[in-house]
């Protein structure tokens, strides 16, 4: 997979999870909203998000979700982070004792760093160790939790199919996933498959409350 590829997957899954927090204020779940106050200082560098399409937001937030790096440069040309700084490292020295010297520069450069200029802290907001989410399905998820489910008042699960089905027959751009089509699949299972997606989604919901995505879910 190239970069830019990679770039694209990864700004998709941020996007969702925007998505999922700007559920998440318009939740009248009760654990969301107290999920939310206590992790206001978490997403307090997000602003405002309630009436912002996220690739405007994206334009003045996407640093917050950039993975610093550390690697070999031969110039300050070289250097890509504003933060970074050149040091020389001998490599006829044994690692411990090269790391114990750089852990001591390290503490006292961004001490004088923090002292000199505020610092936009890059690389905060990080998706679920070892959860990479599923973009295909949880998109799908969240368009139909939050676009038919909640807007249609939480309708028993055979009631909601249908609802579904007309969702998305008004999609040009977008197809019924397979797992709930019952043309390829069994009622009883499409059935068992939605009402699990319903649960995702509020389960994720909670999970992006508490500063966390996607979750376990």
């Amino acid at each position: 997979m190239n970069n830019t590829s990679n770039l694209l997957i990864r700004k998709e899954n941020y996007r969702l999870w925007f998505e999922f927090y700007k559920l998440c204020h318009q939740s009248l779940i009760n654990d969301v909203q107290s999920n939310l106050r206590k992790s206001k200082h978490f997403y307090d560098s997000w602003g405002d998000i309630t009436n912002i399409k996220f690739d405007d937001w994206w334009k003045t937030h996407s640093k917050l979700f950039e993975q610093p790096v550390v690697k070999v440069v031969k110039s300050e040309d070289e250097m890509e982070s504003p933060y970074g700084i050149l040091i020389e490292v001998p490599l006829n020295q044994s690692v411990t004792e090269t790391l114990s010297q750089l852990k001591d520069i390290l503490t006292k450069e961004q001490k004088s760093s923090s002292k000199k200029k505020k610092t936009v802290l890059i690389g905060r907001y990080q998706l679920t160790e070892g959860s990479e989410p599923k973009l295909k399905t949880i998109r799908s998820v969240l368009n139909i939790y939050r676009d038919v489910y909640l807007k249609n008042n939480k309708p028993k699960i055979p009631k909601l199919l249908p609802m579904v089905v007309q969702y998305y027959e008004g999609k040009k751009k977008m197809t019924l996933p397979t797992t709930l089509n019952t043309n390829q699949n069994d009622l009883d299972n499409v059935l068992r498959n939605l009402g699990r997606w319903m649960k995702w989604g509020e389960t994720i919901m909670l999970n992006v409350s508490n500063g966390e995505f996607p979750g376990k879910y």
